[in-house]
This record gives C-alpha cells, sequence and structure tokens, in this order.
C-alpha cells in the first residue's frame, strides 16, 4: 500500500506577503498580520480556529498580487497546483491528488465553489476572481462538510456582497505581449433595503508560442467575465443574496510541445526550438460558463439560523485539435460537452455563543450531461499513416477497404452520450467546548447518489483487425490449442515456432492488423450502433472528528481524521472493441479515502510572524485512474479503472 505522507508549512513574515495573511499599518505602529475570518466550516471563524489545513486569499492580496482567474493562485498556495494551458480539462491537484473531468462520466477530486454553489466538471473550474471578498483552500478531505468529488480537497470563492452606499470603480492593467485588462465596477444602492452590484472585467493577451504551419501564435488570452448581484435586507432577521454570472472565454491553446514525431520514431525534425510548433492546426478552446445563485437567511428569535442556497450552472465546452501534433492533416477531434446542473442546500445552524455548536444541512444535487466528440481521418492519412508504415502507395485505398478504415477528410469516429446525475444527503458538523482551551469537533453525511447513461459509440471508421484466413484457424499453437480466428502478435508466434512458411504467409495479415483502431461500436450490431443504456448507485457514510487545543491565546494545535468519497461512473471514452464486447471498460466504481492529520497554527512576537505546519496520512481505496490496460497480443487500451488501495 502506498500512501500520501506529508509535513507542509506556511511561515509569514512582517516584510512579505503571505498568502494566508493581509496587512495594516498606521504611522505610528509597525507592520502587523491580522487575523482572517473565514467560512470553511460555514460559520464564521478566525483561520487560526479552524482545525482544517487550509489558506485564504483576501480582496487585498488579489489586488496586490494581480492573479486574474482561479488557476493562477497556484503561485501562491502551498501544496495548489492548477494546469495552465487547457480549460476543458482543468486539473486542480492538493497535496499531489488531482484529476481532470476526462469525459462526462468521470468526476474531478478537488471542488471548487462560489457562494456555496458547486461548480461542476472541469470546464467550469477556472473561474475568473471577479470581486472576490477572499478565496479559500481547504486541504484534504472535505466529505463531512460539501459532499462528494471533494477527496483530496476544496476551494470556496467568496464574492463581495453590493454596499449601501453609491459608489463605482474602473481600473486598467497593461503589460507585455500585448496584455490588457479593464475592469468595472458600479454598487448602486436603490432604497435603503434594496442594493445591487455589476462587474465586469475583459482580459485579452497575445500569444507566445508561434505555430509555424498557420502562423498564428498559442497561449492566447480572451475572456469576458460578469457578475450582477442583488442583496435584500427585508429585516434585522431576514436578509437575501441573489447573483447571476457568466464567463466566455475563446484562445488558441497548447497542449504540449512534442519531443518526438507522431509515432516517437525519432525527435521533432520540424520547428525543434523551443515556443515554436508546426502543427497543421491551431488547437483552440472555447468555454460558455454561467448561472445563478438565490441565498436566504432567516435569524429566528431565539438565535437559531435557517439558510437556503439555490443554484443553477451551465457550461457549454468546446475542444478541438489535431492530435498527430505534425504538419499532416492525420486525426483531428472535436470534443463538445454541455452541463446543466440545478443545487439546493437547506441549512439549520445553532447560535454562535453556546458551548454547543451545531449545523444540521440537507443536500440535493441535479445534473445533466452531454457530449458529443468526434475523432476524424483527416486529409492526408494516406501519407501521414499508411506511407509511414510502408502500405505502398497503389495498395493504400485497398487496405484501406479491406481494414474498415473510413474516407480520409470526410468519414469520424463519433461519441455520443448523456451522463444524469441525482444526488441527496443529509449531513451534521458541530463542536463542542469542553473547556476554555479544549474542543471537540465532530461531523458525519450520509449520500445517495444515482447515476444513468444512454451512450452511443460509432467506432466503424476507425479500422478493424482482420480474422485469421481459414487454413490457419485449426494450428496448435504453444498451449496445445488451436490458434482461433483472431489474428494477432501470439498467434503469429505461435504459428512461427511450428510453421516457418505459415507464419511467413501470415505476415501481412499481422503487418495490416497492426494498422487498425479497433474502436468499439455500441449495440448488438457492430455494424448499426445503438445506444448502450446502464445505470449505478453509490451510498456513502463519511464521518469526521477532530480535537484541537488552545495552548495559548495566539497557538492551537489539532488533530482530526476525516474522509470523503468520489463518485463512480462510466467511460464514456473511445474504448477498444474487444473491452466494449465484455463489457470490462465501461463501468468503474467509487473511491473512497480515510485521511489523519495534526496540525500546528500559531502567531508570534504580536502577530508579525505567523506559522502553520500540518502532517497528514491519505488512504484511499478504488483509486481512480487511467492506465494502459494489456489486452493481450501485443495490443493495449487507455480506459479509467480502481486501483485497489494508493
Amino acid at each position: 500500500m502506498r500512501k500520501f505522507i506529508t509535513v507542509s508549512s506556511v511561515i509569514a513574515l512582517s516584510t512579505a506577503m503571505s498568502a494566508t495573511t493581509s496587512f495594516t499599518a498606521s504611522a505610528d505602529e509597525d507592520f502587523i498580520i491580522e487575523d482572517i475570518v473565514v467560512t470553511a466550516t460555514k460559520r464564521s471563524e478566525r483561520m487560526k480556529d479552524v482545525p482544517i489545513s487550509m489558506s485564504a486569499l483576501g480582496a487585498e492580496q488579489i489586488d496586490q498580487t494581480g492573479v486574474r482567474d482561479l488557476k493562477s493562485i497556484a503561485e501562491y498556495i502551498p501544496n495548489l497546483q492548477i494546469s495552465e494551458s487547457n480549460d476543458f480539462r482543468s486539473t486542480v491537484t492538493i497535496r499531489g491528488v488531482g484529476a481532470q473531468s476526462r469525459n462526462i462520466g468521470f468526476d474531478a477530486r478537488v471542488g471548487v465553489y462560489v457562494d456555496g454553489v458547486y461548480m461542476g466538471q472541469s470546464p467550469a473550474l477556472n473561474q475568473e476572481l471577479l470581486d472576490l471578498e477572499r478565496v479559500e483552500v481547504l486541504r484534504g478531505p472535505q466529505g463531512t462538510l460539501f459532499g462528494k468529488n471533494t477527496v483530496a480537497g476544496a476551494i470556496n470563492l467568496v464574492t463581495k456582497k453590493p454596499g449601501e452606499e453609491l459608489s463605482a470603480q474602473v481600473s486598467a492593467d497593461v503589460g507585455n505581449l500585448g496584455y490588457t485588462e479593464f475592469k468595472g465596477m458600479v454598487n448602486l444602492p436603490l432604497s435603503d433595503t434594496v442594493f445591487t452590484k455589476f462587474t465586469i472585467s475583459k482580459a485579452d493577451r497575445d500569444g507566445y508560442v508561434l505555430n509555424t504551419v498557420t502562423g498564428n501564435k498559442l497561449m492566447q488570452v480572451d475572456s469576458l467575465a460578469y457578475r450582477a448581484q442583488l442583496r435584500i435586507q427585508a429585516s434585522d432577521q431576514l436578509e437575501i443574496n441573489a447573483s447571476f454570472d457568466g464567463l466566455n472565454s475563446d484562445a488558441l491553446i497548447l497542449v504540449a510541445e512534442p519531443l518526438t514525431d507522431t509515432f516517437a520514431f525519432g525527435p521533432v525534425q520540424v520547428a525543434p526550438e523551443e515556443r515554436v510548433v508546426a502543427f497543421n492546426k491551431d488547437p483552440d478552446d472555447k468555454r460558455d460558463v454561467y448561472g445563478g445563485h438565490l441565498d436566504i437567511n432567516y435569524e429566528m428569535d431565539n438565535g437559531f439560523t435557517i439558510k437556503s442556497i439555490t443554484g443553477y450552472r451551465k457550461t457549454d465546452a468546446v475542444y478541438t485539435n489535431e492530435t498527430d501534433y505534425s504538419t499532416l492533416d492525420i486525426v483531428k477531434i472535436r470534443f463538445a460537452d454541455k452541463y446543466k446542473q440545478f443545487t439546493e442546500e437547506l441549512q439549520f445552524i445553532s447560535p454562535d455563543d453556546e458551548d454547543l455548536t451545531y449545523m444540521v444541512g440537507l443536500y440535493y444535487y441535479d445534473q445533466n450531461a452531454e457530449t458529443q466528440r468526434d475523432a476524424t481521418i483527416g486529409s492526408d492519412f494516406f501519407t501521414g499513416y499508411f506511407d509511414v508504415f510502408g502500405v505502398p502507395g497503389p495498395l493504400q485505398e485497398i487496405v484501406r477497404q479491406t481494414l474498415g478504415f473510413g474516407v480520409p477528410g470526410a468519414s469520424a469516429t463519433s461519441n455520443f452520450g448523456i451522463v444524469g446525475t441525482n444526488s441527496y444527503a443529509a449531513y451534521i458538523n458541530g463542536t463542542y467546548k469542553v473547556t476554555d482551551k479544549f474542543k471537540i469537533g465532530f461531523g458525519m453525511r450520509y449520500s445517495i447518489e444515482d447515476k444513468d447513461v444512454s451512450w452511443t459509440l460509432d467506432g466503424r471508421a476507425s479500422g478493424h483487425p482482420l480474422g485469421i484466413p481459414a487454413p490457419f484457424v485449426n494450428l496448435p499453437g504453444t498451449d496445445g490449442n488451436p490458434i482461433g480466428s483472431t489474428l494477432d502478435l501470439d498467434s503469429v508466434t505461435d504459428v512461427g515456432l511450428y510453421s516457418p512458411a505459415a507464419a511467413a504467409q501470415l505476415a501481412p495479415f499481422i503487418q495490416l492488423n497492426a494498422l487498425a483502431f479497433n474502436i468499439g461500436s455500441t449495440g448488438p450490431d457492430p455494424l448499426n450502433p445503438s445506444p448502450l443504456v446502464n445505470k449505478r448507485q453509490d451510498k456513502f457514510f463519511a464521518p469526521s472528528i477532530n480535537f484541537m487545543y488552545a495552548v495559548t491565546e495566539d497557538i492551537n494545535i489539532y488533530a482530526k481524521y476525516s474522509s470523503g468519497y468520489k463518485s463512480g461512473g462510466f467511460n464514456l471514452d473511445f474504448i477498444n472493441a474487444d473491452e466494449l464486447a465484455s463489457n470490462a471498460g465501461l463501468e468503474f466504481d467509487k473511491e473512497t479515502v480515510d485521511s489523519y492529520e495534526i496540525g500546528f497554527k500559531g502567531s508570534f512576537f504580536d502577530n508579525r510572524i505567523k506559522l502553520n505546519l500540518a502532517g497528514f496520512i491519505s488512504n484511499y481505496d478504488n483509486y481512480q485512474v487511467n492506465q494502459f490496460v494489456d489486452l493481450g497480443g501485443g495490443r493495449t487500451s487507455i480506459r479509467i479503472t480502481n486501483a485497489a488501495k494508493v
């Protein structure tokens, strides 16, 4: 068993800015590090009083650092990495654990939330940091409070609410590579109890990686973000907050710079320089993300609070590329994913001034995801593929038809699917103050999640291996059994051992079959694909407990246990025909984690130095991984499977 074991620390000095602190000063006093108030436990608490390893960026730090979007904050938060290039496949990693949504049936490991609303899959994760009060990054499993898909951690974005005074702000940033960013904000009170705010940001930047074939530069920035907010202070007890936000981005990107030619026969000969590539087509990443939220907060006369958080999100994302990464048009892809989700959370919160504080909640999540992914045979397929593997020019069209490849420039292997998800959860989280110095935290969450899928894979144009000619089917192999009707490398080895002449006759078939991609088609008839329908259910109980002791007023130590789960799902991918026929590659199970952590949080010299330390062990069961699966005969396939333990 491998375990993730690490010790992390964050030190903030009064002479440098920290990712977890803010500074104030006057003419008569030195710089000090202010205590940040966070809502990681869905209550307002000082960060050093929260038994969670976490970091926070306040509004002042966001402005000072100039970070524009979520992936930019990774430079300022320890143990956080966010992929830089492809927002369609955004990968958020905390403590070395993370995942992208490879397809709509596979979830991320880090949950991203805006004002308590879950943002969803990879294409929606890289949010613009538009008029935020703070960013909170919680390390380790957060299954009790945040639920599914937070096995590595959670990121909570908290927006600034509309204020009571009329105000406006305009800013402009410029930089090299033609970078410009314009921001505008208007805070507009409509009455003594109704307040509105409107915020917009437009960012552009030229690319810096030259594609010598198209003449364009990759790694551009072209995004528009906006948010409209409404706050109604209906009474001293009732507050209503509503918002609508959107993000539109469209840019030429770079997934990676190739080190070898398409088939790894040798190093790149064309455009081997750094930040120079030679692709027949520019990779493109386009996203349209928008949604709204409604937060109703009512404080009763007895001090208890009832809160409702309603959210709706919609994401449309399109990613196009040529996966041969060459000057030729061999294979091109177009992935178009759409997500619609609705969430509702009800919370019953006890007063803050009691020894026992707690929150009871109910959560509902409904998502409908749709994918259309096409891999099209390019117009240079013969030159870039058949020529490279030695198929003579006059025979290439015959070989194409014999193996069943589609028509170059016109035929695609297509993947269309719909995944519906319904999740229900009930939870309780609380803290009991045993003494003035010692408190015990506890929590538990029970979740039920149902997923259903309707998926059609059409691999008819991908090329399929030939069967062994009749004279060779019954020849015995090395194990004494007939070779059978499937022609693969094992068959040729066997035949060669028993009959070199037969091996020579079979060699052309072997060479032909090595060219076939052999993508499957769903349904009972591979020549007439039809939907494959399936469903699954996951249930999970996530307990947590922690102990926190105040050594002094400025030093806390804690120990905690927490757990979480990542949903099981479906491989809506380009699956090999042999796997599909055996139904071996479609479904994978949920992933679970148990985490143990000890920590230290302290400040020294009148808040001029802060020191946070954490050590942890996380044990994962049924860890979901993308891996090469051996299909025998020298053939492999990539699919999502469950590792035993990590």
